[in-house]
């Protein structure tokens, strides 16, 4: 049986109050950038949350620190999410790890075996992802990405961050997708 484990941790997510003030303090204190920032407002048609028809709206920036990528969550919408089921407003907390998926749907029958609740979703199309929840065992989620078109994006992040002069620490995401 092909298990979760043995898959590396590549992401971890703070859901943030303010994004450009937690890049700033990450940049201050730990030297993180640059940052690669995007708005997010509902681009999933057929994203489901807790098996009801979801909507994402918020602001998301990425980084690498290592073999570590950091991502930030800002949300900006008032609708159920999974960030907010977790992280109330105006906190800023850690909210999941993430790791890659080549057997998408066999990971989702997976975890809800473990006793993961699919709490998000996006079912089909290019690039599919899932949050998983567990918090008694955990106190966060997993997501769970479809290796798809962001891994030469997060590649080439991971990349720069090695690179990174210190110059432009918040970049423009779309920058990257030429």
């Amino acid at each position: 049986m092909n298990k979760i484990a043995g898959r590396n941790i590549f992401q971890m997510a703070w859901v943030v109050d303010d994004i450009q003030a937690s890049i700033a303090q990450w940049n201050k204190d730990l030297g993180a950038g640059p940052f690669y920032l995007i708005d997010i407002d509902n681009p999933y048609p057929n994203l489901r949350y807790r098996g009801q028809p979801g909507q994402m709206s918020q602001k998301v920036a990425w980084s690498q620190m290592g073999d570590t990528q950091i991502e930030f969550i800002e949300v900006t919408g008032d609708h159920p999410n999974v960030y907010r089921d977790l992280v109330p407003k105006g906190r800023t907390q850690f909210h999941h790890v993430c790791i890659w998926s080549d057997d998408f749907d066999g990971d989702e029958k997976r975890f809800n075996e473990l006793g993961f609740e699919t709490a998000m979703i996006l079912p089909e199309g290019d690039g599919r992802f899932a949050y998983y929840d567990n918090p008694k065992a955990y106190g966060h989620m997993i997501e769970v990405l479809e290796r798809g078109p962001l891994v030469p994006v997060f590649d080439l992040i991971k990349d720069v961050c090695a690179k990174w002069d210190g110059k432009d620490l918040v970049r423009d995401f779309t920058s990257l997708q030429g």
